[in-house]
């Protein structure tokens, strides 16, 4: 994440004041502020000895250097498959399946078993991390076409991309329904499928008022999307 961080204040700079960030006293504070941040994310991962949180620091990193750095073969978020690929998967090892590793084998001591509940996490997650890669390039088109990325708002324009996010996320809202209907605990059906179902009104009636020709609003949306994922990480932990 630092990498990325990194790579978006020097387009910034670049474009703002026409010369490279490295130049300036901020840009050698940034660069030292970045590198402290990934020296600190991997010593955590040392400290704990901890192989599912190692791999997991490890592996994000890769995966968010090749889709930052502007190198030969690198940059992948030049394009919509090789960023969904090294975003989505890394978000959910990150956020969702190398804790439960960790917490199951470092901390409980337990055998690894995936239960519903991880499993109900994983599906409906992927939704999520998709919609928010695929997503977040509506408000920033104008940025984007300058940059020279072909991502797929720009392809096939903001409208069909947006109505695709809905219609995942909504498909989402709907196999999580299923799942929870199917569970054999009577409160936690009833919270799911109960919780889900308004959840994916409150998406739809927001989505048929957004103004994509605004900038404003499809960033407002956008920032729903991350409060419906808060909602989703409550939620997930009253699945059984």
């Amino acid at each position: 994440m630092a990498s990325e961080a990194f790579c978006k204040m020097q387009r910034w700079w670049i474009s703002k004041y026409g010369t490279d960030i490295g130049d300036s006293d901020r840009g050698s504070w940034l660069v030292v502020h970045c590198d402290i941040d990934i020296a600190r994310g991997f010593g955590l991962g040392w400290i704990t000895k901890s192989k599912p949180l190692l791999w997991c620091l490890v592996m994000y990193f890769v995966a968010m250097t090749g889709y930052s750095i502007n190198l030969p073969l690198l940059r992948w978020k030049k394009f919509t498959i090789p960023t969904l690929l090294s975003t989505v998967p890394p978000m959910l090892i990150a956020n969702n399946i190398a804790p439960f590793l960790h917490m199951k084998i470092y901390v409980l001591e337990k055998t690894t078993i995936f239960p519903r509940s991880i499993v109900f996490t994983i599906v409906v997650m992927s939704f999520y991390y998709l919609v928010i890669m695929l997503f977040k390039d509506i408000p920033d088109i104008e940025g984007d076409t300058a940059a020279g990325l072909q991502n797929l708002s720009i392809r096939l324009g903001p409208k069909r991309v947006f109505w695709l996010c809905v219609l995942l996320l909504e498909m989402g809202y709907g196999i999580a329904i299923i799942m929870g209907a199917t569970s054999s605990f009577l409160w936690s059906k009833i919270v799911t499928v109960i919780a889900h179902g308004i959840m994916a009104l409150i998406f739809w009636y927001r989505a048929n008022s957004v103004d994509l020709k605004s900038k404003d609003a499809s960033q407002s949306f956008y920032m729903f999307i991350f409060k419906l994922l808060c909602v989703e990480n409550i939620l997930i932990l009253l699945v059984r």
